[in-house]
């Protein structure tokens, strides 16, 4: 594969003298430290080369080959620095390298006749005018693979269609999508043992209350699963959107038809052992093994967005309304019960559904505004009801709002800037309103970050970063559960 590649980038290289291409590269190093016990949580040299060529009037082609480095050895098996001994030999494991296509498309303009523009290949598609947060974006697959850079897409092998034209002297456009595989989000690690302690905390709370005793014998889950979509015409994604320029207001609406990008917990399984005492009046289960399967469901999405340039701010806002499948997660309990002192065994098996994703519709939303100031200060404000992880009226992924304020002051000719970014994280308003101890409901339900830093410019392409986020919150919000990530990060980026 990574030969394949290497080849790609060749043709590249050469197309580049014949076709006069360009091409521009971008390297970064991060660096992120916990200050609470001094771990090294991210440390990863990534970039991007990236050609592409402008043929003639009507045709374009761009290749972007993308790398990650890191700097731990990384085990095949268990992800982390566990090897076994014959992986210290393999440069794969001591000197993990990922070589990605993250976009490889052609775009031809005025296609079969005028006006019509045409696109293949694994492309970025322009989906909603919000910033940062799109709920309305959904076309485009999560990529969660740094949980800092949040609102991240990945591209997608799609085609691509958008046809232009005029409605009186706005400029409009019709444009439709097809996936022929609806491609899935990329998890982070972090996501995932967050996910998991949340079903362990979920299986032993479900077990206290009827029980003396209880002992957990496992230290991890056994044989867990993810089962991805089929490679089949069933599971792919449709979008339409129209789109239309009013002077300084763009206006779109767009419905898209697809399989959600996030897994949902389709089954859990657990071994256990009961010992009920008849005599003693005890019960006491001792847990011996648990799994659990992911797997993904169909949704569709009707959608609204704006931007208005108004001259002296710019304003946005996305709504969705998302109507998914009924989704449940089935529980598989296996226990061998022994009932005490006549000594019978038994083998008992139950099994338990219960609502992951009901499908009653939600909605989605966002509105923002930003503004640059003369003496180079700019302002951001955000609210959000739905993070990026988050779907549905109910459950542990339920929608949650979200207040997001960001300042930035440039200095020296934008060679310095100061940057504060604070996230206000409530589960949620509404019920925090509802509720009879507004305080106490708010202490038990929200979660903020702070994010600051400063970035240096000290020739044109090159940008020094430093700077810290503090998680603080409860267990009972998203940004909540992440009050032990903090860390101090560095980064240097150089564009060419």
């Amino acid at each position: 594969m990574k030969k394949l590649l290497l080849a790609l980038a060749i043709i590249g290289l050469s197309a580049a003298g014949g076709w006069s291409a360009e091409i521009l590269g971008k390297v970064k190093t991060d660096l992120r430290i916990s200050p609470t016990n001094g771990d090294i949580v991210f440390y990863e040299i990534s970039g991007n080369l990236k050609f592409d060529t402008q043929v003639n009037d009507n045709f374009y082609g761009m290749i972007k080959l993308g790398f990650r480095y890191s700097g731990q050895p990384k085990g095949q098996a268990a992800l982390n620095n566990i090897l076994i001994p014959q992986e210290l030999a393999w440069s794969s494991s001591v000197m993990p390298l990922d070589i990605l296509i993250d976009e490889a498309y052609f775009t031809c303009d005025n296609f079969i006749f005028d006006g019509l523009e045409f696109t293949a290949g694994k492309q970025r598609i322009v989906w909603g005018t919000a910033d940062v947060f799109n709920p309305t974006d959904i076309i485009n697959p999560g990529d969660f693979y740094d949980l800092l850079n949040f609102g991240k897409k990945s591209a997608s092998i799609a085609v691509n269609t958008t046809l232009h034209f005029y409605i009186a002297e706005s400029e409009s456009g019709l444009q439709f999508v097809y996936q022929p595989q609806s491609p899935i989000a990329q998890l982070n690690l972090t996501m995932i043992g967050m996910m998991e302690a949340a079903m362990s905390a979920r299986i032993i709370e479900g077990i206290l209350p009827y029980v003396t005793s209880f002992s957990n014998h496992t230290s991890g889950w056994t044989a867990p699963s993810a089962v991805t979509p089929e490679l089949s015409i069933y599971n792919a994604s449709y979008g339409l959107r129209y789109k239309i320029n009013l002077g300084p207001i763009d206006l779109s609406a767009n419905a898209v038809s697809r399989i959600n990008d996030l897994p949902y917990v389709k089954t859990v399984s657990i071994q256990q052992q009961t010992v009920i005492d008849m005599g003693g009046g005890t019960t006491n289960i001792t847990l011996n093994g648990k799994s659990y399967e992911l797997a993904y469901y169909r949704e569709a999405e009707a959608g609204l967005d704006f931007s208005w340039n108004t001259g002296l701010f710019v304003l946005w806002g996305e709504a969705g309304v998302t109507f998914p499948e009924n989704t449940v997660t089935v529980m598989h309990s296996d226990a061998v019960v022994i009932v005490l002192p006549v000594m019978i065994t038994n083998n008992v098996t139950t099994v338990q559904e219960a609502s992951y994703i009901s499908n009653q519709p939600y909605v989605k939303y966002t509105v923002g505004a930003d503004c640059l100031f003369e003496g180079g200060w700019y302002i951001n404000f955000q609210f959000a009801h739905g993070f990026f992880t988050e779907r549905g009226l109910i459950g542990a992924e339920r929608l949650q709002d979200y207040f997001i304020l960001r300042f930035e002051k440039t200095f020296l000719d934008d060679k310095i800037k100061l940057f504060l970014t604070g996230i206000l994280n409530v589960n949620t308003l509404g019920d925090a309103f509802d509720s009879a101890d507004f305080g106490g409901y708010f202490n038990g339900h929200y979660g903020a970050v702070l994010q600051f830093g400063v970035t240096y410019k000290p020739t044109p392409g090159l940008e020094l970063t430093l700077g810290s986020m503090l998680f603080d919150g409860a267990d009972g919000c998203t940004i909540g559960q992440m009050k032990d990530y903090d860390l101090i990060y560095t980064s240097m980026e150089y564009a060419f």
